[in-house]
């Protein structure tokens, strides 16, 4: 499947040709190859530098990266750390990479649980059991998974210092704190030999929140990232022009778009995700050409709804259960203002089935629906069916189903085959939704 099409519902006949060769490229989550990366040469030699030892078998120093948002940090870590991986497995090793987004996690132990849903979604690693268990009971659970499966671990955990659990007071220590300390303690809670711990985080002050004991436990290297410069992100676009079809960029496309992000402090991701909104306009219009009016247009939609970007954040579990939300209001016959849990349900457990992947439990899905609403993106209520008939959840979006199904899919390429599974899916929640409403 192309990436048109699953990204645009509504227009799958449209020729997603005339504008884009391999969209793919324009998602800010993909590892590109070296020679697409530019002004990082310097932070590149550091973190391979640091991250030498995993070939003799032996542990690397702990690591803190530091710089603003869409400075590059992730991707460099990511893609240095793929290459590491590659040189182990010729030496018939596994290198073992987790990430975690702190951004909308809120306690010690949501940050736990989120690196053991990581961990499952790698190969050959069987569920984690984490219901009903401490985070230093999860946390061993982890170490002990990893022990058993990788020669050696980077454990990379982004925006971390966002991680402050809001029940705490200003006194308490920090949620990050005690997890930087935790994560440092492998080799002590489990015997977990070569692990690198990484926080990645916006603040250069980020040393000063650790107590003395995190501090000490984690005494990282650190490497800086600055803002990339206007020249640096025409010449990112321009190593990432292939995403469209030849000759159908204007020529002041890039440097539009390149000036926009450089004005909003150089941030790289934002200079993609604006060079790919161009593009989608102008597919939507089903012109041959993205111009600078796409461009202007591009930067109003991304200031206009920044909460799409929340969405990028989410795991695959969360982001399979947002998209079945989205999915019964869109595509079910019904178009539901309200959908039912139930219903959610019946048809969440579809698309798993069709995805091959584990179904999460019923709190778990209470769960993600709620940082949902926290997050902004829905509403809930409670009602009921009728006397007698008990209680139940029901969920309103308040974003565009569409949308939220083209973003979902766009930044989640192990999803974008239930696109062709669109009738049938459909036809599930139709049913569902008649069945649930005739019991009321």
């Amino acid at each position: 499947m192309s990436d048109g099409e699953g990204t645009l519902p509504g227009m799958v006949e449209a020729a997603s040709d005339d504008i884009f060769e391999d969209r793919g490229l324009l998602k800010t989550s993909r590892i590109v190859d070296h020679d697409r990366i530019v002004g990082r040469d310097e932070q590149i030699k550091k973190t391979i530098k640091i991250f030498t030892p995993l070939k003799s078998g032996d542990s690397p120093p702990n690591l803190l990266v530091y710089g603003p948002s869409g400075t590059g940090k992730s991707l460099i870590l990511n893609r240095v750390g793929q290459e590491f991986g590659n040189v182990l497995r010729k030496n018939g090793q596994r290198l073992g990479i987790l990430n975690i987004n702190c951004q909308w996690i809120k306690t010690n132990h949501q940050a736990a649980v989120a690196l053991a849903e990581n961990l499952e979604s790698k190969e050959g690693i069987d569920p984690i059991r984490t219901t009903g268990k401490s985070t230093n009971d999860v946390l061993t659970a982890i170490f002990s998974v990893m022990k058993e499966n990788f020669d050696a671990s980077l454990i990379m955990i982004d925006e971390i210092d966002t991680l402050v659990d809001p029940s705490h007071g200003s006194s308490e220590v920090k949620a990050f704190s005690s997890l930087i300390y935790q994560l440092s303690r492998s080799e002590e809670l489990a015997g977990l030999e070569n692990v690198c711990v990484i926080a990645i985080t916006n603040s250069p002050d980020f040393m000063k929140g650790l107590d003395s004991r995190a501090e000490s436990s984690f005494n990282p290297r650190s490497i800086a990232f600055g803002d990339y410069t206007a020249n640096q992100l025409r010449e990112i676009l321009n190593k990432r022009r292939d995403a469209f079809v030849g000759g159908v960029l204007e020529e002041g496309v890039i440097p539009l778009a390149a000036a926009h992000a450089a004005s909003d402090h150089g941030d790289a991701r934002k200079a993609v995700d604006l060079f790919r909104s161009a593009g989608t306009i102008a597919f939507q219009e089903d012109t041959d050409t993205v111009t600078e009016s796409h461009v202007r247009q591009g930067r109003e939609e991304v200031e206009r709804d920044k909460l799409l970007e929340t969405v990028n954040q989410y795991n695959s579990a969360k982001r399979t259960v947002l998209l079945s939300l989205a999915m019964v209001e869109n595509w079910s016959d019904r178009g539901p203002d309200n959908i039912p849990n139930p219903v959610l349900e019946h048809v969440y457990e579809y698309v798993c089935e069709l995805l091959g992947t584990d179904v999460k439990s019923d709190n778990t899905i209470h769960r993600y629906t709620t940082a949902f609403e926290t997050h902004g993106i829905l509403d809930s209520d409670l009602t009921g069916r009728g006397r007698n008939k008990g209680m139940y959840k029901q969920y309103r979006l308040n974003r565009d189903a569409g949308l939220l199904i083209g973003t979902i899919m766009e930044n989640d390429e192990s999803l974008e085959e239930l696109f062709d599974d669109r009738e049938l899916i459909s036809a599930t929640a139709t049913e569902k939704l008649k069945k649930f409403n005739s019991k009321k």
